[in-house]
């Protein structure tokens, strides 16, 4: 039983968690890019919509999902680097409490965004996407249990 927490598949657990942080850390670099590259672009919903249209829109070309997407980022680079030096020290155990909470969050807020976009496409009477949306969520929650 003891030999069952000392592997990651089939390598020992210091390299799954050398691996698993490698791969947050790179995906938070990219978010960042993207981000970046969206906020520096220019592109708006501004430019796109009449004047005499005052609806609030949180599209992803917006210059507020960038900024928020450049804040998540760094927090995922900063935590990511955090699992990689823990993996290394293999004596840094307390760095991986960021780590091991802001991963379920995240898969919480994940699940919470999918659900809500799920209801705006019923709502839209998109059903087929909002049953697609309803399905991603389902599945995303009972793959966490």
């Amino acid at each position: 039983m003891n030999n069952l927490w000392n592997k990651f598949c089939c390598c020992s657990l210091q390299t799954g968690a050398k691996l698993v942080g490698t791969f947050s850390l790179f995906s938070g670099i990219a978010g960042f890019i993207k981000a970046v590259m969206t906020l520096s672009s220019g592109k708006s919903n501004d430019d796109n919509m009449d004047d005499s249209s005052t609806e609030d829109t949180t599209d992803t070309g917006t210059p507020l999902y960038s900024i928020l997407l450049i804040i998540s980022s760094l927090i995922t680079i900063f935590v990511s680097i955090l699992v990689v030096i823990a993996a290394w020290k293999n004596r840094k155990h307390r760095f991986l409490l960021p780590w091991l909470i802001l991963n379920p969050l995240s898969a919480l807020t994940g699940i919470g965004f999918t659900f809500y976009s799920a209801i705006l496409h019923w709502i839209e009477q998109e059903i087929a996407m909002g049953i697609g949306y309803a399905a991603a969520s389902v599945i995303i929650a009972g793959s966490l249990l």
